[in-house]
Formats: structure tokens, C-alpha cells, sequence
């Protein structure tokens, strides 16, 4: 008796139950998208402007932590990220670096988070 009552209750209405479990697959997926995620990739560092009579040594690549949501951070080409730094502004010897955004040519929405090193040693002789 009890085993006909638990198959009544799984069979009938299915077609709204199978309507409710689209819908809600629908909303999850709608609503993931826009949940923050946080990304960790390695980028290389750029030098341009007057380059000329300078040799640089300075790291070849930093680690940057990025926030963006989830849909971005599947169209977010993390290969084309570089930082980018501009040359004519060090001074001869050793300058400390501060890595910011502004470095980073970062599309609109993805935040970032930390840069490790945050200050990179450049070495102008």
C-alpha cells in the first residue's frame, strides 16, 4: 500500500514537476552568472617608451589575483594581460615599482585584488 502511494505521488502531475526542474535549473544558471569569482593567473611585464642607452633588469612576470563574475571571467582572455610600464619615468639605480591597475589594461568590471610582488625592483643602469 504504501509502495502504490509513494508511485502515485512520484507520477502524477510529472509534467509540472518537470517544469519546476527546468525553471529551476534556469534560475541557477541565470543567477551563477553574476556571482564574484577570483582569478590567479601570471602576467608578463612590459617596458615601453625610451628604452634607448637603458638596460633594465626587473622580473620577467608578476602573479595578479583578479575579481570579476563568472559570466566575465569566462570571456576574460587572460593571455592578452600584461603590465605595462613606462620607461621614461625611472631614474637610474633601483626603483621600487608599485603594480596598479592603471598598469593593467583591465576591461570594465574586473577589479584587481593583489599583485605579488605588489613593488617590483627595476634596476636602471
Amino acid at each position: 500500500m504504501k509502495l502504490t502511494m509513494l508511485k502515485n505521488s512520484l507520477t502524477s502531475n510529472l509534467s509540472l514537476k518537470v517544469v519546476s526542474c527546468i525553471l529551476g535549473c534556469w534560475f541557477w544558471f541565470l543567477l551563477s552568472g553574476s556571482h564574484p569569482v577570483s582569478i590567479t593567473t601570471e602576467i608578463p611585464v612590459y617596458f615601453y617608451g625610451s628604452l634607448e642607452n637603458k638596460q633594465l633588469e626587473a622580473p620577467q612576470h608578476i602573479s595578479i589575483d583578479l575579481q570579476c563574475t563568472r559570466s566575465q571571467a569566462y570571456t576574460l582572455d587572460t593571455q592578452k594581460l600584461a603590465a605595462h610600464v613606462n620607461a621614461d619615468r625611472l631614474t637610474a639605480g633601483v626603483n621600487n615599482l608599485l603594480i596598479t591597475r592603471e598598469h593593467i589594461f583591465l576591461p570594465p568590471g574586473v577589479t584587481l585584488l593583489h599583485c605579488k610582488p605588489a613593488f617590483i625592483p627595476i634596476t636602471v643602469s
